[in-house]
């Protein structure tokens, strides 16, 4: 059965826009399905058959999902993109763009953009000079349309008690109609004017939708999630958003759907995950009343852990909310293995054992089957879950996959590492860095593999031992040192062979055999490849200097930029929140008659005013902490965190000298100029010499043997003479070049330095006479407001001015910082 629903009810229990329709189809159980094997595969057909259709847009879905995810996130969809921003059009435009990256991206399905245009409205512009000349109102009009369509009440009805408005309006068969063209205005002498004469009336588009979330305008890109897991598929839309669709400031994008109750449901793990290892803990120590055994039972809880992810890879499953309950499951079932088996050894103490080991071994064997039992028929009471496919089977398979698999490791690995963990706390030899080594292996599977930094000096630390571009000069440097591994470069044996009649009428045989024997001879020729290769490898270093620099340069910019914006950033949303918690008090005074409305509604224009400042903060802190990544190959692991905003410290003398590796790149290209021209002048120069064999034979008289030498003279040297004067002009506009830099970088210097000595007695103001200051009028400011000296108006005011100071601090610290920067790229000194 096929059962559809077009449009939005009279009374709308169930909010749907116009052009949405409900498509409900009611299944055959699924033993009689002949077509498809489950429900992804189902759909495919479905959506094959209605591909044909161009004119509409089909999702799939099922009525309760559908209408759980509406309740539950505002979103039909598995997962919601949504795009915040202020013009409509341009929302629409953009939304579309990023449903065509989306829909390029495995896993995607039932990509649609909501429909926002393409609402039919009857325009009316009025033409007010005519309307002047005919002494009518634009309120007459209005009315008169108003009246025509919706109806104008014009007085009462009374039935017996009841009392009904008296409403008049157009016929129903002149409304159909919608001709505004024919509707007549009176003027000021009585006249019926048509309307069309004082207006002009069209058909236009309006917006069909205009959705806002908090105040926001946004429209929602829906995407449901096919054979793939919902985190890593918004991942990868969230990385293909970044680099391919642009939005211009104050628009963003934010993720919603099933996306935001995973989020939500991980949040919580977070807390519940560790409070039940929690539990575990207390309730084996007050169980062994042992630290030391409550640690060595605890260590099934990591061993079972590493089954379970196993398990969840083999059968590829993403790690979803149902796996998550389950690995709290698996860790209070995991440790009752330990829990046997330790028990045992405790109780076998009292019984005569040669030693420990012998004790713990008779243990583990007479509790062997124990164990296995106690896993087996926990693992055997999750196995429907495991391979059910029935309603439930999405939320019951990862969530016993885990159980499963990280019973059947924790079991064998309980069986192998407790004894031995056993007999190493209980040695007499055994030591704390063991114990804390044993720990340590313990607890690092349950840890994040995040790493925090904060400090420049930290990201550039990590980005120089892993990016793999810097890396990539070292191995530059050793493709040249290879030149120097060939100590003789033997050229190609030529070898002739000829059979025939070469001498006389019969056929005779003869083979020559010759090799170029000059690398013997060119000691000379071998030093200088030897040289030039060395200085090439200066040069190179030179090269790579300049680059790494130029790079540390780009990052530490970056970096001011992101600590800039982030620290800009939290001064506004401290100062919005104050003044937001004062409105919040302004709004009781308000109702109250204390206050005045205009004072109250120019401090709400104030926050609405910031809020849309702090939005583009907002953006640009996002945008610089991006470039910061990207700059120094931050993986997802990698975690900022922003610390205080301090200007820079330099050490380094400004001046330019001789150890300017800018000056020494010259230097250093000039010596590869003269190398390469002394290298090719004794090539040129260098005789050839060939030796080799011959043999032939005649007749039959035997072979002919001998030997062959051969040398090959220069004697036209004029092409050489030209590039050896081209080297020498090359050079020399080396020597120009190097002049030039010279006195550009001391230029640049001494631009850089001057405008760095402004900025400092500028900070110094701020540090010296102003900033100290801060505290002090804000204590002042605070006491005239308690003494009703001041109103709330003119007290925010007051700490505007205040922020405003810092917020100048923070922009001169962020230019002291960029001119620093700019002095240590020009004034380098090669290390």
């Amino acid at each position: 059965h096929v059962v559809s629903k077009i449009g939005t009810a009279e009374v709308p229990t169930d909010p749907m826009a116009i052009e949405d329709a409900d498509i409900m189809i009611i299944m055959k159980d699924k033993d009689e399905w002949t077509s498809a094997n489950n429900r992804e595969d189902l759909m495919a057909k479905m959506k094959k058959a209605l591909y044909p259709i161009t004119w509409a847009g089909f999702e799939f879905t099922q009525p309760i999902q559908l209408r759980f995810n509406e309740l539950m996130t505002g979103a039909k969809s598995d997962i919601a993109v949504k795009i915040f921003g202020e013009d409509v059009a341009l929302l629409k435009s953009k939304a579309d763009e990023a449903a065509e990256h989306i829909r390029k991206i495995t896993g995607a399905a039932d990509v649609k953009v909501d429909q926002t245009d393409g609402l039919q409205q009857l325009s009316v512009k009025y033409d007010r000079v005519r309307l002047a000349q005919h002494a009518v109102t634009v309120d007459e009009v209005n009315q008169i349309i108003r009246t025509a369509y919706a109806g104008e009440v014009v007085g009462e009805v009374f039935e017996q008690e009841r009392r009904y408005d008296l409403v008049v309006r157009l016929a129903p068969d002149f409304r159909q109609e919608l001709d505004l063209h024919s509707l007549t205005v009176t003027d000021l002498h009585g006249q019926q004017i048509p309307l069309a004469e004082l207006s002009e009336i069209r058909e236009v588009e309006g917006p069909m939708l205009i959705s806002r979330e908090q105040a926001r305008r946004f429209i929602n890109v829906g995407v449901n999630v096919r054979n793939r897991d919902v985190a890593g598929l918004v991942s990868e839309i969230q990385t293909v958003l970044e680099s391919e669709l642009e939005l211009p400031p104050g628009y963003e994008v934010q993720y919603g759907g099933a996306f935001e109750n995973l989020q939500h449901a991980t949040s919580r793990l977070l807390v519940a995950v560790p409070i039940a290892l929690a539990l575990i803990i207390l309730l084996l120590f007050l169980a062994f009343n042992s630290i030391k055994e409550t640690l060595i039972i605890f260590m099934a809880v990591p061993l079972s852990a590493v089954g379970g992810i196993f398990a969840l890879w083999i059968r590829d499953m993403p790690f979803s909310i149902s796996s998550g309950i389950g690995f709290i499951a698996l860790f209070g079932v995991s440790v009752l293995n330990g829990i046997v088996l330790i028990s045992a050894i405790k109780g076998l103490k009292k019984e005569d054992f040669p030693d420990i080991q012998a004790l713990v071994s008779y243990a583990c064997i007479s509790r062997l089957r124990p164990v296995i039992m106690t896993a087996t028929v926990a693992a055997l009471g999750f196995l429907p879950m495991a391979i059910s496919t029935g309603s439930g089977a999405e939320v019951q398979r990862p969530l016993a996959t885990v159980v499963i698999g990280g019973l059947i490791s924790s079991t064998f690995l309980t069986l192998l590492v407790l004894p031995t963990l056993y007999i190493r706390f209980n040695m007499k030899n055994w030591n704390i860095p063991a114990a804390i080594s044993i720990v340590i292996i313990m607890v690092y599977p349950l840890m994040g593999h995040t790493q925090i930094l904060s400090t420049y000096n930290d990201i550039e630390a990590y980005a120089l031992t892993n990016h793999p571009i810097l890396k990539n000069q070292s191995l530059s440097i050793q493709e040249l040192e290879l030149n120097n591994k060939v100590k003789v470069n033997w050229g190609p044996v030529d070898i002739l062979f000829q059979n025939g009649q070469i001498n006389y009428g019969g056929v005779d045989n003869q083979i020559e055999i010759l090799q170029d024997i000059s690398p013997l001879f060119r000691f000379h020729e071998r030093s200088l490849v030897k040289e030039l290769t060395e200085s090439e490898i200066k040069k190179l270093e030179i090269d790579q200097a300049i680059e790494r620099q130029q790079w540390k340069a780009e990052l530490g910019r970056a970096y001011s930029n992101w600590q800039f914006y982030f620290h800009l950033w939290k001064l506004n949303k401290t100062l919005i929140e104050d003044i937001e918690k004062s409105i919040n008090s302004l709004d009781k005074q308000a109702e109250l008659g204390s206050k005045d409305p205009i004072e109250l509604g120019l401090m709400r224009n104030s926050v609405q005013a910031k809020k849309q400042k702090a939005l583009l903060i907002a953006q640009k802190y996002r945008e610089s902490q991006n470039k910061l990544r990207s700059i120094a190959f931050l993986p997802e692991n990698v975690v900022l965190e922003p610390i205080s905003y301090e200007p820079q410290t330099t050490e380094k003398i400004i001046r330019i000298d001789s150890a300017n590796v800018f000056l020494l790149e010259l230097e250093q290209r000039k010596s590869v100029l003269e190398l390469s021209r002394r290298l090719a002048n004794t090539q040129d120069r260098q005789l050839r010499v060939s030796a080799g064999y011959f043999g032939q034979s005649l007749e039959k008289d035997g072979l002919f043997q001998g030997f062959l030498i051969g040398m090959q003279i220069p004697f036209d040297n004029r092409e050489n003479a030209q590039r050896i004067q081209k080297s020498k002009l090359a050079i020399e506009k080396l020597d120009n070049l190097k002049e030039y830099t010279y006195e550009r970088l001391e230029q640049q210097i001494l631009d850089l330095d001057s405008e760095l000595s402004v900025l400092n007695n500028s900070m110094k103001v701020y540090q010296e006479n102003i900033l100290p200051l801060q505290n002090e009028l804000l204590a002042k400011a605070n006491e005239q407001y308690e003494n009703g000296a001041i109103d709330l108006l003119e007290y925010y005011q007051i700490k505007e001015e205040l922020v405003d100071r810092e917020v100048e601090y923070l922009e001169l610290t962020k230019k002291y910082n960029d001119k620093i920067i700019a002095i240590e790229q020009l004034n380098l000194v090669k290390q």
